[in-house]
């Protein structure tokens, strides 16, 4: 909770400052998690902890406290990538047997790719420059939603955009969205481009201020129109691009005629308007969606205690992904930038899968 309204103050995180909060909370959490599940460090099997990819700063001062940890008490250590540990995230709850496909929607990240078991990803598509959390921060940021008072000033700006959206028009601003050069691709692939849709917003918000002649502190009276805008325009490149994986794998029969299920994890996943946007089509494709429960899609310990704890119970598998040795637990470091599996997205691309229309606007449901 400090480190939300200090990162809300600051108008979003800043990397020295979320080292400081991480140096600062970090023993505390430790503590306190263990005391509620009443397990002394000496009893645990363990220690899971995120090496990749992410903000230096903050994987160094979790890396040092897994190590200390680690060689203090003799215990072995599991090196977690962050995106692999939301992938799997909703196996904690839901019986999905593998393989499926999954849709990992954040602040920092976005990317589809096929999960063949908990080593094993095949990465089908990646964004190509700024993630759609990220994106949608910046927004509720120039639209000033925090001005509005509470609750949009003790939420984040994308959970702000949400709230913002729900009394607004999705189809005001950005309607004829196949034109927009950013859903286009020569390639027909399953890649991600948002940058697009920033620069046409802040335009749009510039456009409509002068216009207005609003007070410097005051929100735009189209606000909830544009967030509602926004949120459709980055779900229709959801839809359209899990409209190609889906033909993708299912004209290469990579699920072996098994039924396909899609999962949607990351912090972008606690938005219901998507969610719902992308079930309603799946159902149309006979598709189930899973989505873990709104307090475990973003970033939490709990995904990183569970890829942890399914690499413990499957090592006779996957061996290597645990180190036992204490030497080699002294030398483990962090890795700022990382891939995710095996890159399949050039065989994607050769095949030139061409898409049929579909009408997006069907699967939402106003209320």
């Amino acid at each position: 909770m400090k480190q939300l309204k200090t990162h809300l103050s600051n108008g979003g995180i800043i990397p020295p400052v979320a080292r400081v909060l991480h140096q600062e909370c970090i023993d505390d959490c430790v503590r306190q998690a263990l005391q509620q599940a009443s397990v002394s460090p000496a009893n645990l099997s363990a220690i899971a902890v995120t090496l990749r990819p992410g903000l230096p700063t903050s994987l160094i001062i979790g890396k040092n406290y897994a190590k200390a940890l680690a060689i203090k008490y003799s215990l072995p250590v599991i090196p977690i990538h962050h995106m692999e540990a939301h992938a799997l995230m909703a196996t904690i709850d839901n019986d999905i047997n593998f393989p499926f496909v999954t849709l990992l929607i954040s602040g920092g990240h976005c990317l589809l790719a096929i999960v063949r078991n908990i080593n094993k990803f095949e990465l089908l598509g990646n964004t190509q420059d700024i993630a759609p959390g990220d994106l949608m921060d910046k927004i509720s940021r120039r639209l000033r939603l925090k001005n509005f008072g509470q609750p949009y000033n003790e939420i984040s700006g994308g959970a702000a955009l949400e709230l913002c959206a729900k009394t607004g028009n999705p189809f005001e601003y950005f309607t004829d969205v196949n034109k927009y050069p950013t859903y286009t691709s020569l390639n027909r692939n399953c890649g991600f481009s948002f940058s697009g849709f920033e620069t046409m917003t802040i335009r749009l918000i510039e456009r409509l201020e002068k216009e207005t002649d609003i007070e410097p502190d005051r929100v735009l009276p189209q606000a909830n129109n544009i967030c509602a805008s926004l949120q459709y325009a980055i779900t229709f490149m959801f839809i359209k691009r899990l409209q190609r994986a889906f033909i993708f794998i299912r004209d290469n029969n990579l699920f072996d005629n098994k039924p396909i299920k899609l999962v949607i994890s990351g912090g972008c996943a606690s938005n219901q308007f998507i969610t719902d946007c992308i079930r309603n089509y799946c159902q149309t494709e006979d598709i189930e969606v899973i989505v873990p429960h709104k307090r475990l899609c973003g970033d939490n310990g709990v995904m990183i205690a569970w890829n942890g704890i399914l690499k413990l119970v499957n090592e006779n598998k996957f061996s290597d992904s645990i180190i036992r040795s204490m030497d080699s637990i002294k030398k483990i470091d962090i890795l700022a930038k990382a891939p995710f599996g095996e890159d399949i997205s050039n065989l994607l691309i050769s095949q030139h899968i061409k898409c049929d229309t579909i009408d997006v606007k069907k699967f939402i449901k106003l209320t």
